[in-house]
């Protein structure tokens, strides 16, 4: 069944997502909003959306919005991003990330024995390990380096981890909100963004639009984003490009903190391009296609990022890392640096947005390795 919009009515679901996006905004300054979240409000509204065939799962607008607005958004978060701070803060979340790694691995194994796969488990289960260590980037290097090239499997596998995927993001936006589970996990990180929210609800409103500001950072951005294509596929590492932007946006950052910290709207910029994403991310959710044609791999995922949460969550609290730490690490791990830096921006928790990239940008590193290994010694 075809949806209301198709796929090539770019105007019509491009206005949708910056209508919801701009229902998130709205929200997000009432009581209710303040608790649940932007990005939760615009994934539910985007799945429903999609899911009852009003817009399509599939659009060139989403291809756009992942192919440029997510690396950019890298960039106008970063730009007043402090050496100092980065490591005072990354080392915390790097403990509470690695747990997670490990409790992925060990969660892979588990799915492996516990969950019946028709079709190459040993592959399937290395791929997701792979996923829920990087990104998305590291499904397609893995599924290519073990000879997992089936279209139809893939695909499959594609739908059960992007639902998944979904659906873990949705709890991580809402776990916070929890008053008993904060009570278990305390935060000093939520206190005091808690107690900003109250102190100064309108600061948000009071941004200057300035234009020339925000041309300037854009520009800088795409700029950056331009050259850590070319650097990355230069270097030949193209599927890296992230961990250029990355490291050229801290290291001019620092290199011009003066400059840069007169600048206004980069951060509000970049946290309206990652809810654009986050809308994207929501409509892709086929909850149909999990049901016809993925239950059990489905299945496989979920399990191994239950048993990251049963590894990472009590270790971390037994460690006393703080929570909000604890779930931009496991948001960075699972889900990737975008997703790490999204959250980190909506919940008002901006030391943690660089800690989550670059945490997010290691796990990119060291995940294709992990995946081909695991593949090979469950196979």
């Amino acid at each position: 069944m075809e949806s209301f919009l198709s796929p090539d009515q770019s105007f019509g679901i491009a206005s949708i997502c910056f209508f919801v996006t701009a229902v998130a905004f709205w929200v997000e300054k009432t009581k209710l909003g303040r608790k649940l979240s932007g990005p939760l409000c615009i994934l539910l509204i985007m799945m429903t959306l999609s899911n009852l065939q009003i817009i399509p799962h599939s659009a060139p607008v989403y291809g756009f919005f992942y192919q440029y607005l997510v690396p950019a958004t890298i960039p106008l978060l970063l730009m007043k991003a402090n050496l100092r701070e980065i490591f005072s803060k990354a080392g915390r979340v790097m403990i509470a990330y690695m747990i997670g790694v490990v409790g992925t691995v060990i969660g892979g194994v588990v799915a492996y024995h516990l969950v019946v796969l028709d079709y190459e488990p040993a592959k399937i289960i290395g791929i997701f390990v792979a996923t829920y260590v990087g990104g998305s980037v590291n499904f397609a290097a893995v599924a290519d380096a073990v000879q997992f090239t089936d279209p139809s499997k893939t695909s499959s596998a594609l739908a059960a981890d992007n639902i998944v995927g979904a659906t873990y993001l949705l709890l991580l936006t809402l776990v916070s909100s929890f008053n008993w589970i904060r009570r278990y996990f305390p935060s000093q990180i939520m206190e005091e963004s808690h107690r900003r929210t109250i102190e100064a609800p309108e600061v948000k409103e009071t941004v200057a639009l300035n234009l020339e500001h925000k041309a300037f950072a854009l520009a800088l951005s795409f700029g950056i984003c331009g050259l850590a294509n070319y650097l990355s596929a230069k270097m030949g590492v193209p599927g890296y490009s992230m961990l250029f932007i990355t490291v050229l946006i801290v290291t001019i950052s620092n290199v011009f903190p003066k400059m840069l910290s007169k600048l206004t709207g980069n951060f509000e910029l970049g946290t309206f391009f990652m809810y654009l994403f986050f809308a994207a991310v929501g409509a892709g959710t086929n909850l149909k296609a999990l049901i016809y044609s993925a239950p059990m791999l489905a299945l496989a995922a979920a399990t191994i990022i239950l048993v990251h949460i049963l590894v990472l969550f009590p270790l971390a609290r037994l460690l006393k890392i703080d929570f909000a730490e604890v779930i931009i690490a496991s948001n960075a791990c699972v889900l990737g640096p975008p997703t790490a830096a999204a959250l980190a921006a909506s919940q008002g928790w901006r030391s943690l947005v660089t800690p989550g990239i670059m945490c997010g940008v290691f796990g990119y590193v060291i995940a294709n390795f992990i995946g081909v290994t695991l593949a090979n010694f469950l196979g």
